[in-house]
C-alpha cells in the first residue's frame, strides 16, 4: 500500500498516540492536533489523504470542523470517531456524502484500518 498520509484531531492525547501507533505500523504517516484551531492551520499548510476526527470536541463539533475543511477543500475524505450512541451516517455533512464514515468508541483498530481501506481506494 502506497504511503496515506492522515490528520488525527482528537482531544484525548492517550488515545490520539494510540491512534498513531496503529496507523504508523501500517505504513500510515500521521499527524495528531487536538483543537478545532489545530485542525484548520494543518489542513492549509498540508493535503492529507484523510482526517480522523473526534465529534466531541471542545468548542466546535468534528462534524462543523470537516464540513468547514471540505468546503474549502482542504480535505477530501474523513472518519468521524464519536461516543454517541445516536450519531449515524445520516449526520455527514452533504459535502462530504460517499467520502466519510462513522465509527463508534471504543473502535476496534481493524475496523478503523478497513473503513480507512474503503474510502481510499487506490491511494
Amino acid at each position: 500500500m502506497p504511503i496515506q498520509t492522515v490528520l488525527i484531531v482528537e482531544d484525548n492525547e492517550g488515545f490520539a498516540e494510540t491512534l498513531a501507533e496503529v496507523l504508523k505500523s501500517r505504513g500510515f504517516q500521521t499527524h495528531w492536533v487536538a483543537t478545532p484551531e489545530d485542525a484548520h492551520v494543518a489542513s492549509r499548510a498540508r493535503l492529507y489523504d484523510l482526517m480522523i476526527i473526534d465529534h466531541g470536541l471542545e468548542g466546535q463539533s468534528g462534524i462543523d470542523v470537516a464540513r468547514a475543511l471540505a468546503q474549502e477543500k482542504l480535505i477530501q475524505r474523513v472518519v468521524f470517531l464519536t461516543g454517541r450512541v445516536s450519531m449515524n451516517e445520516s449526520e455527514i455533512p452533504a459535502n462530504l456524502k460517499g467520502r466519510a464514515a462513522v465509527l463508534h468508541k471504543p473502535v476496534e483498530m481493524d475496523d478503523l484500518i478497513s473503513t480507512i481501506q474503503q474510502l481510499t481506494p487506490g491511494l
